[in-house]
């Protein structure tokens, strides 16, 4: 390796703090959160007023109550730390789900975690303890960051280290990256190298200078890149985000701004064909009660596509935009019962969670059916701090 090569990887090991990417969603700021490229203006409204009512306990507790799609879910989990106060920690947890396409099987038992799934006849597996994760497995390689991390359903087996800088080495895949923090911006540069297709190079640079913040990343390999530039002024802030692909530019414009300590509002719009122009609102009611509309329109044409109604003891929530869903999660003290109901279809799903508390000790026991087969199971033993 050439001597400059060796002086960079050095540089960035002094400089880059391992952490530093590491989010409480219960006290980041509304700027930090959409940062993270899988979460927008509504996401990040909707975190903060559910927080002002009760703060997130764990990555499970704020999927639940947030209703964030799943495949985000995985990448916060990465990124988000949960720390308070009477925050309930996890030793022991067992679950298991299972569906007509998959099924999966978790035991973890801190700081080790196993996972073993079969996606349609496939099986899967991998082992990971801290900051290495060992088995057959996918490794994704989000846009902005210089880490990867393992999802399910892979078909190659890899060696992976996040630290000091990350390392994974496949059967045939070999990918490492970069990172350099500087005082204003990031420089992060990621690298893949397959046994039997095309290598792939990308990278990317970070800034963030009070009121500017701006991301950008881009494949060399492929051509293609995002980004995003965000400009705050007080409580009032404008998010460009740019996509390019195969000489198309996709654009989107947001408007978001804190009204009120209470209210929050967004408007976003794109140059695609899809002419809607999206407005969400977000108003707490009182100290235990939060409300959420989002609606879209087109020129004359108005549509409410989603009403949620927040509480520490109930949520009631109507959806039309997928499929017409109606929401009810009762939760009376730490456990609740979560029921779903399709009126289009006539079918409904059902889950219920029960805490325990035994002499400091917390047991979490959650089960459930959904309407297409889906059976899911989780059992969790932990300690209360």
């Amino acid at each position: 390796m050439p001597k400059l090569c060796w002086l960079l990887c050095i540089f960035s090991l002094s400089l880059t703090k391992s952490d530093s990417r590491k989010l409480n969603p219960n006290t980041a700021t509304f700027e930090e959160l959409i940062a993270i490229p899988v979460l927008d203006e509504g996401d990040a409204l909707l975190i903060i007023t559910l927080r002002d009512i009760e703060p997130y306990k764990s990555i499970e507790d704020f999927a639940e109550r947030t209703e964030i799609d799943s495949t985000k879910i995985d990448y916060l989990k990465e990124i988000f730390v949960f720390e308070y106060k009477g925050i309930h920690r996890g030793f022991y947890t067992l679950s298991f789900r299972k569906s007509t396409k998959r099924t999966i099987s978790t035991l973890a038992a801190e700081p080790f975690t196993f996972s073993l799934s079969k996606y349609l006849g496939a099986t899967n597996f991998y082992l990971k303890y801290k900051e290495l994760t060992i088995g057959q497995f996918n490794l994704t390689i989000p846009n902005n960051n210089v880490w990867a991390y393992p999802t399910l359903y892979g078909s190659d087996y890899f060696l992976y280290i996040t630290k000091p800088i990350p390392i994974a080495v496949g059967k045939d895949n070999f990918f490492t990256g970069l990172g350099l923090q500087l005082r204003f911006f990031d420089i992060f540069l990621t690298s893949e190298f397959k046994k039997n297709d095309r290598n792939s190079l990308q990278g990317g640079l970070n800034v963030k200078h009070t009121p500017f913040s701006a991301d950008i990343s881009w494949s060399f390999t492929d051509k293609m890149g995002r980004g995003n530039l965000i400009y705050s002024a007080g409580k009032t802030f404008y998010h460009l985000n740019w996509h390019l692909k195969e000489n198309q530019l996709t654009a989107s414009y947001n408007f978001s701004r804190k009204v009120s300590a209470k209210t929050g509002i967004s408007i976003r719009f794109s140059n695609l064909k899809n002419k809607y122009v999206y407005f969400q609102l977000n108003k707490k009611l009182n100290k235990e009660t939060g409300l959420c509309i989002k609606s879209r329109f087109a020129g004359p044409i108005t549509e409410v596509y989603e009403i949620r109604l927040e509480n520490k003891n109930l949520s009631v929530g109507y959806n039309l935009l997928s499929k017409e869903t109606i929401s009810i999660r009762v939760a009376p003290g730490e456990s609740y019962l979560k029921f779903s109901l399709y009126p289009g279809k006539k079918r409904y799903d059902v889950t219920t969670t029960l805490f325990f508390n035994v002499r400091n000790k917390e047991i979490k026991i959650q089960a459930g059916k959904s309407y297409s087969g889906e059976i899911k199971f989780f059992i969790r033993l932990g300690a209360i701090d």
